[in-house]
């Protein structure tokens, strides 16, 4: 038999899920702000409980009205229904990328404005101990600078670098970093810092924030390259991150393209990362940063440049049909620290495709290309804390 108490932890628990859901669309309509009637329309509910749910969150200084009279505003039949958005102040976010090279971070109000931003170089051979601790600094030096209240910042999104467990919250392996093997980094970042902390991998939150705010033509179906140090790969699929059965994120870097490649820091051979790093040796960049200043090379026609461009789109396009075949993406993005080096794997790629149908290919995919940004990686962190507190 069910219970008055029981009934009433539902009824509380469907009242926090409407709101929750009506601050996620005032939230995702921006500054142009949506009215009661197009929430009404959009989620099912009563027009009685949006207008009361609307009056709480504006009583708690989460949304506010629109009040510009232009002459947008006002149509043939009169006055267009009130419109709202979220209040940029309301509530803040941090978004954290860290790799071998450098910690990046990010401070973002409610409206998704970057109001802070910062960076921190990091000495070879640092230990995965080591650079948490220089995160934790950086976000205390960061929190007191702003002197904004505790209460109002949500989280910490975190974009880490290797294989992420997001059940266990750790980095499952990243060699680049001394002792990060099974590292609880998000245990330790909150217990330090105080505040909730969502980790993912740092491709992962790259592709989130590729396949919201990038403006490609994806059919809701994103696979990301990322091409820098390494290789790795992430696929957004209606909105969210791909993760495997084990709760890990991909490691697309080590998807093997030859039985008895070169040998891989993995400890297998053939991988694709094995293939791409190799590029650098050729082109003799000495250079962590796979495929830099290339750019330069190839408007100044070098051979070796373009020979080794062709390699690495021939090497990607070989994981491309891997994925197809698993994943059936409608749009393959390859993002890249050199410009013209990620437009021209993404046309070879794009040729090659067409070049080798198959009896099994479903439609057109599409090809594209971008230059790394640390925004876009910082905004997706902060979207993994935006999408925990709005779920």
């Amino acid at each position: 038999m069910t219970s008055q108490r029981d009934n009433a932890l539902r009824a509380s628990d469907v009242r926090q899920h409407n709101e929750k859901m009506v601050l996620s669309l005032i939230h995702k309509a921006g500054k142009t702000g949506i009215s009661q009637s197009e929430v009404v329309q959009k989620t099912g509910l009563k027009a009685p409980t949006v207008f009361r749910i609307f009056n709480y969150l504006e009583e708690d200084g989460l949304i506010a009205p629109i009040t510009e009279n232009t002459q947008e505003a006002t149509n043939k039949k009169g006055r267009k229904p009130l419109a709202y958005t979220v209040k940029p102040e309301a509530k803040y976010t941090i978004g954290i990328e860290f790799w071998a090279e450098c910690i990046t971070i990010g401070v973002f109000n409610f409206a998704g404005d970057l109001i802070h931003t910062g960076k921190l170089d990091l000495e070879t051979g640092i230990t995965a101990n080591e650079a948490t601790s220089k995160i934790i600094s950086l976000v205390r030096e960061f929190t007191a600078r702003l002197d904004i209240p505790a209460d109002k910042y949500l989280g910490v999104g975190v974009a880490a670098p290797g294989q992420v467990n997001i059940a266990r919250r750790e980095i499952v392996y990243y060699p680049r970093i001394r002792d990060m093997r099974n590292f609880p980094v998000a245990d330790i970042l909150e217990e330090s810092l105080g505040m909730n902390v969502y980790l993912h991998n740092n491709c992962s939150a790259i592709a989130l924030s590729e396949y919201r705010y990038g403006g490609y033509r994806h059919g809701d179906a994103l696979f990301t390259f990322l091409i820098r140090s390494g290789v790795n790969g992430a696929f957004v699929n209606q909105n969210r991150i791909y993760i495997t059965s084990q709760s890990t994120t991909l490691e697309s870097g080590h998807i093997p393209i030859s039985l008895d490649g070169p040998l891989c820091d993995c400890g297998q051979k053939g991988c694709l990362q094995a293939y791409m790093t190799g590029l650098n040796t050729i082109l003799g960049t000495g250079s962590p940063i796979l495929l830099e200043g290339i750019d330069e090379r190839l408007r100044a026609g070098d051979y070796a440049a373009v020979q080794a461009l062709d390699d690495a789109a021939r090497y990607l396009y070989a994981a491309v049909k891997t994925v197809i075949r698993f994943f059936r993406p409608k749009a393959f993005l390859f993002v890249c620290t050199s410009k013209e080096a990620g437009e021209r794997i993404s046309r070879i790629i794009s040729r090659l495709r067409e070049e080798q149908s198959s009896g099994f290919d479903l439609g057109v995919i599409d090809f594209f290309s971008h230059t790394y940004s640390e925004l876009t990686a910082l905004r997706g962190a902060s979207d993994l804390v935006l999408d925990a507190y709005f779920s």
